[in-house]
């Protein structure tokens, strides 16, 4: 009690201070020093207009911390109290001047729509404000506000709402501002597809689904980027590929992607074309390795492209593909053509840059990654066979990376480690090799956080395998565990002797 009448003290003290930024700074201390679960029993029993009030003033200070303090306290209260309370004050957060009320208002919103998203479809004059708020200057009020829109796309009010009457009327209008707002409006078009088949429906009802795949013809290379970076996200879910598959949309980029030579602009184009399919053989590498082969043919020649742009692209195509179990099975039908797309990643491994060095690994880690579940004898073999065709000596290889004086390069050669110790001939090979023990041990190796953070995930794959103890012997095994326990940034204590000698 001592809590909810200190804070109504505050609160009512506000609305007559001099020093408003005074009492709200001592309020926010204290709501921010009281557990969420405590402020829940207080926060309705309180009355906080006078904060919403401190919002009409053009002190930054004042501002900012009247946001993080209505921000708490809102936080105290259930959604629908939320909607039913405050829908003014949500209406005028919404059309305020600056960015932290807007994007207060719009959490508030946000909220409200996960809880109630019918209530809030049928409150035009809150889905007009947040609709025309997707054209703001602000990127970050722009999302925000897309989000808030995005709760009604889970229900079909929400979906009328969204694409009938004046709330679709407004979309338009921010559609037609520019090339930013426009896109902006697709972002949110694709967003409402992905969350359910009824969305895709009325998006494509509504007419700005083919707007956005009609952007793919066109002849401007910048808006063609954009709509295949939508057309990429949309392909990620079963309902947006079968309907991209069913327009012929898929069928038409693999016919853009096998004439880039003709295409004098093909290779700023490529990239994205390439992403799309890459995201599209995660899920479904099967049918796209029968369906478009000219996919993964070019991803293996870019593999020795003099373009370090569309060579890293395929480097990490080939590890989002291959980092799956379905993916490892469809590059293993390739047979000799990824033997020897596995040897290339080995060359890029040791002789390029190395930012493309770092990518090569951890698409190299991809493919040999292989979880405990998913070890059967066939795959076991898969993946222990692609690692001895990626160089002469692999493992040499990997221990020279790893004392490399760059620490991005030994924290990606960690990664592999890491796939490999969950493999029993992977740590065969680790306790075959001279150095490796003594190497992993050692924790002067690592001077920066994230290596120290890369070596002890190595580490804690093999204390924590059920096969480590037998294949590397007991006493590096007990050490594992030492090293684990200890943590990955311990440091041994120095003992300081002082020795008093005399003449």
């Amino acid at each position: 009690m001592a809590t909810v009448d200190k804070i109504c003290r505050l609160l009512d003290a506000l609305p007559a201070s001099n020093e408003p930024l005074s009492v709200l700074e001592e309020l926010k201390l204290l709501i921010f020093a009281t557990p969420p679960s405590s402020l829940k029993d207080v926060v309705p029993n309180v009355s906080f207009g006078s904060v919403f009030d401190c919002l009409n003033t053009d002190d930054g200070e004042l501002l900012q911390v009247s946001c993080d303090v209505l921000g708490r306290l809102l936080d105290g209260l259930n959604p629908q109290a939320i909607y039913i309370n405050f829908q003014s004050e949500m209406k005028r957060g919404l059309a305020h001047p600056l960015k932290p009320v807007k994007l207060l208002a719009l959490s508030m919103l946000t909220r409200c729509g996960e809880a109630c998203p019918d209530d809030l479809a049928h409150n035009e004059d809150l889905l007009l404000t947040t609709t025309q708020l997707l054209a703001d200057d602000s990127l970050e009020v722009a999302k925000a506000a897309s989000q808030a829109l995005l709760q009604l796309g889970k229900t079909k009010e929400g979906l009328h709402a969204i694409y009938h009457g004046q709330v679709f009327s407004r979309l338009q209008e921010v559609l037609e501002k520019n090339d930013t707002c426009r896109y902006r409006v697709f972002k949110f078009v694709v967003d409402v597809c992905k969350l359910s088949p009824l969305g895709l429906e009325h998006s494509c009802q509504s007419g700005l689904l083919t707007q956005i795949i009609n952007d793919l013809y066109k002849d401007d290379i910048l808006v063609q980027l954009n709509c295949l970076e939508l057309l990429t996200d949309l392909a990620s879910v079963q309902h947006g590929l079968h309907y991209l598959d069913q327009q012929g949309v898929i069928s038409k980029l693999e016919n853009m992607m096998g004439k880039m030579d003709e295409d004098p602009m093909g290779s700023l184009l490529l990239p994205g074309l390439i992403k799309v399919f890459g995201n599209i053989a995660r899920f479904h590498p099967k049918e796209v390795f029968e369906k478009y082969p000219t996919f993964m043919s070019l991803v293996f020649d870019l593999l020795s492209s003099s373009d370090v742009t569309l060579k890293a692209v395929a480097v990490e195509t080939i590890g989002f593909v291959g980092r799956e179990m379905e993916g490892k099975q469809a590059l293993e039908k390739l047979g000799d053509t990824m033997n020897k797309a596995v040897r290339q990643l080995g060359v890029i491994i040791k002789d390029s840059p190395a930012d493309i060095r770092v990518k090569a690994l951890h698409a190299f880690a991809a493919l040999m990654t292989l979880e405990l579940a998913d070890q059967t004898t066939e795959l076991l073999a898969l993946t222990e066979s692609w690692f001895q065709h990626m160089a002469p000596k692999p493992f040499e290889v990997l221990m020279s990376l790893s004392r490399q004086p760059f620490p991005d390069l030994r924290c990606a050669t960690h990664s592999v480690y890491q796939a490999l110790a969950l493999q029993v001939w992977g740590q065969k090979l680790m306790n075959s090799d001279p150095g490796f023990k003594e190497y992993l041990l050692d924790r002067t190796t690592e001077h920066e956080k994230e290596g120290k953070e890369a070596k002890f995930e190595t580490v804690r794959m093999l204390a924590e395998s059920p096969t480590t103890k037998e294949t590397l012997g007991r006493p590096f095994y007990i050490s594992v565990k030492e090293y684990y326990n200890e943590g990955p940034f311990y440091v041994k204590a120095q003992t300081e002797v002082a020795i008093e000698g005399g003449s």
